[in-house]
């Protein structure tokens, strides 16, 4: 990936930082509940499976090993019309009326919760060959943003890679 700086003036700084929770707002955020996100994901099943395993040939990504964080996100972004908007973003417009079924950050909240006490099944067997050392190499520039390896950076909005 590549990025580029992008120097604002100072009122333009503010009023983006404005926009940001602060660190008092962050840390009163209530926990999910796990037992009430249970049956919001129910809808979530069809696609992603009853363990958030994923099911490839649906296109819908494993759930259960993403950080909390990042799963509300991109829940919250399926909700505003940030993500599966694009008529040609077949996958994802699926989406948007799933998220709909949320009503508000605390049912996001618990599905997450939900979706984060689930077992972390071992990752299905590779379907490509590749060669570990080249791709190790072309990782490099990966790890900066998804940590080297592959964790997951919050601060960077970088999900996780790795199992």
């Amino acid at each position: 990936m590549r990025g580029r700086v992008v120097v604002d003036d100072e009122s333009t700084f503010q009023t983006w930082l404005a926009g940001k929770p602060t660190y008092a707002q962050t840390a009163a955020l209530v926990a999910g509940d796990p037992a009430a996100g249970k049956a919001a994901y129910g809808v979530c099943t069809a696609c992603h499976g009853p363990t958030g395993q994923g099911n490839q040939a649906l296109n819908a990504p494993k759930l259960n090993s993403q950080a909390g964080w990042y799963l509300a996100r991109q829940l919250r972004h399926f909700k505003q019309g940030v993500r599966g908007a694009d008529a040609r973003d077949t996958y994802a417009k699926t989406m948007i009326p799933m998220a709909a079924t949320l009503a508000d950050d605390t049912a996001i909240a618990n599905v997450v919760a939900y979706i984060n006490s689930l077992p972390d099944e071992a990752p299905p067997p590779a379907t490509l060959a590749g060669d570990p050392g080249r791709g190790k190499s072309l990782y490099t520039t990966c790890g900066a943003c998804h940590g080297y390896d592959g964790e997951g950076i919050w601060s960077t909005n970088a999900p996780k890679l790795a199992t």
